[in-house]
């Protein structure tokens, strides 16, 4: 980057990938930072922001696998938390940090990194199909997934749930209200869905901004099966009926320009599945939101 460059400088970037699937039941989503790495992301964002590039975890998501309830492939997941929770320079202040997954378990782990570094701050903001909140029971057996923010909410017998964190600290965009049942633990949660998104995403993102704490850190998770599956076919579960990305790309344009959000969970691409450009798409909205 030359000196006039530099002096143009919009953000600094920090890109780590975590290559993982110990959450889901099929392969594919360990692939997913690889893929967004050939479509270039670094050097696309690098046009007018400083990147860090932190390479990827090493993940093993070979070696512990089963469909035995109530969490499928368990201790793997908490296995790859703790080394995810290891790592120390993932957030920075003043630093907005883009982490490439791997499967939506592994922001159970991000964000437990997260909320060790900017405490009572911490908030999350899900962008995703479904809210990730499902009740595990021992007569089912489920991804990691489904569970991903009753974890860090709520007392249970697998992981350490996180002292004061609640659901009033987590607001979910873009999910289907017919996947909720009583199976899920929502109450609290601050809601916008796919269909108050899609009609009116700036107002949403104004609306968000207006009442969002002050002094709030927010870890953004964009799980890419909000996306309609007829505009990115390469995603774990695709959503048939889910958003378009112009929608969520006018949303974000809004959101990611304030401060208080300072970090991105991208999940679920699986490029097995892919066969088309979709990490370049991907990428190429990434860079229309940070360019």
């Amino acid at each position: 980057m030359d000196f006039d460059s530099y002096m143009e400088v919009q953000m600094n970037i920090r890109v780590i990938g975590i290559p993982s699937n110990v959450g889901a039941l099929y392969t594919g989503t360990e692939l997913g930072p690889k893929a967004f790495r050939e479509a270039h992301i670094i050097e696309k964002l690098s046009k007018k922001n400083l990147i860090f590039d932190l390479g990827d975890l090493d993940i093993d998501n070979t070696s512990i696998r089963h469909n035995i309830g109530a969490i499928r492939n368990w201790p793997a997941p908490k296995m790859m938390w703790d080394k995810i929770m290891d790592h120390n320079n993932i957030f920075v202040q003043g630093d907005f940090t883009i982490v490439l997954g791997g499967g939506c378990s592994v922001f159970t782990g991000v964000f437990m990194n997260f909320h060790k570094f900017y405490g009572d701050q911490a908030q999350i903001l899900s962008i995703d199909h479904h809210i990730d909140m499902k009740v595990p029971s021992p007569d089912i057996c489920i991804g990691a997934t489904a569970f991903t923010l009753y974890f860090l909410t709520h007392k249970n017998q697998w992981v350490k749930s996180i002292d004061g964190f609640d659901n009033k600290k987590i607001t979910s965009m873009g999910f289907n209200p017919k996947t909720l049942d009583a199976t899920y633990s929502t109450e609290g949660v601050r809601k916008y869905d796919k269909h108050i998104l899609e009609d009116k995403p700036r107002q949403v993102a104004e609306d968000y901004l207006k009442n969002l704490d002050a002094d709030a850190k927010v870890l953004l998770h964009f799980d890419l099966d909000a996306i309609s599956a007829d505009e990115i076919t390469s995603v774990y579960m695709p959503s048939p009926d889910g958003l378009r990305l112009k929608t969520i790309a006018t949303l974000l344009k809004v959101i990611c320009k304030d401060k208080r959000i300072v970090g991105m969970v991208l999940t679920e691409y699986s490029p097995s599945l892919d066969s088309s450009e979709d990490a370049s798409k991907i990428v190429q909205f990434l860079e229309e939101i940070f360019i």
